[in-house]
């Protein structure tokens, strides 16, 4: 197991005028796993990562996750740098205890605890709401101030609900007040945001693209993996947001902007900071923060 594949987004680059020549260091992806496992409690994460780069035909799946836990857990590691010889998994001798699996039975009893406390506080919550029996056109109220600082509304009622499309509608028909971008738009990794008319995003993208990065000068850009392992073109607003990982601004519905993007790549900083004032400043605070803790 002294060959693997690596993938490319775990990958130092080295540009030569013709020449692509990828390295990855072995010391570096263990500690990043390790990190993201027990720091940022993102196991599936750290999995995923170290399988991504120790992948080999030499072992099952049930073996190869079973070598993930072990780098985790510290009894083997990743050394060397990729392509060069020196690349394999380390043993680390005289360590019995599985570190991973104590973190998973930590894991396991801390959700049991939040759950018990859970229960407690939506038991006690449930007897206010019903001690306090506030009529239909309050708890609407309530639920807009709710939806706004949760993300989620408070009360179920039943009578009178306005499909999705059309409250998200009216939501931005009754916001008057002034803001300091336009409501759709493009938005660039850099933070450069660029107004759209609602309905022309396409357009803007498809002219956008051509104007700075003709076809005929930049076909590989228009080119991007498929599932079967081919490729496919990609033209107008897939451009944007695939090739150079912009963030459209839109909703058909003309009511709030939804975030449409490259899902497999994160937010750059300054898109985040630009999402999160454009939402704060729209009294959408839950939509703002889930975006900047994304």
């Amino acid at each position: 197991m002294e060959v693997f594949n690596i993938l490319p987004q775990y990958i130092n680059r080295r540009i030569n005028v013709m020449n692509i020549i990828y390295s990855v260091e072995g010391e570096f992806i263990t500690q990043l796993a390790r990190t993201k496992c027990y720091e940022e409690h993102r196991a599936k994460y750290a999995i995923d990562l170290l399988k991504s780069v120790t992948m080999t035909d030499d072992l099952t799946e049930s073996e190869h996750l079973a070598l993930c836990m072990d780098i985790l857990s510290g009894k083997k590691e990743i050394v060397g740098t990729y392509p060069n010889s020196d690349y394999r998994i380390k043993t680390n001798e005289g360590i019995t205890d599985n570190k991973f699996i104590e973190y998973i039975d930590d894991v396991s009893r801390e959700n049991a605890t939040l759950k018990e406390q859970l229960k407690k506080a939506t038991e006690k919550m449930d007897f206010l709401l019903n001690y306090l029996s506030l009529d239909d056109d309050k708890k609407k109220e309530i639920n807009r101030e709710f939806r706004n600082t949760f993300g989620e509304e408070l009360f179920e009622i039943e009578s009178n609900l306005m499909p999705p499309l059309l409250s998200s509608f009216l939501e931005r028909m009754n916001d008057t007040e002034e803001h300091s971008t336009e409501d759709y738009g493009w938005l660039e990794p850099n933070g450069t945001f660029h107004p759209v008319d609602y309905g022309e995003h396409w357009e803007w993208a498809h002219k956008y693209a051509e104007e700075n990065f003709p076809f005929a000068e930049y076909p590989h850009m228009y080119k991007v993996p498929t599932a079967d392992g081919g490729t496919k073109r990609i033209e107008g607003s897939d451009f944007l947001i695939y090739a150079l990982h912009w963030v459209l601004l839109d909703n058909p519905a003309q009511g709030i902007a939804s975030v449409t993007r490259d899902e497999s790549r994160a937010l750059t900083k300054a898109q985040k900071e630009f999402l999160y004032n454009y939402y704060r400043e729209r009294n959408l605070t839950a939509l703002a923060n889930k975006i900047w803790n994304d």
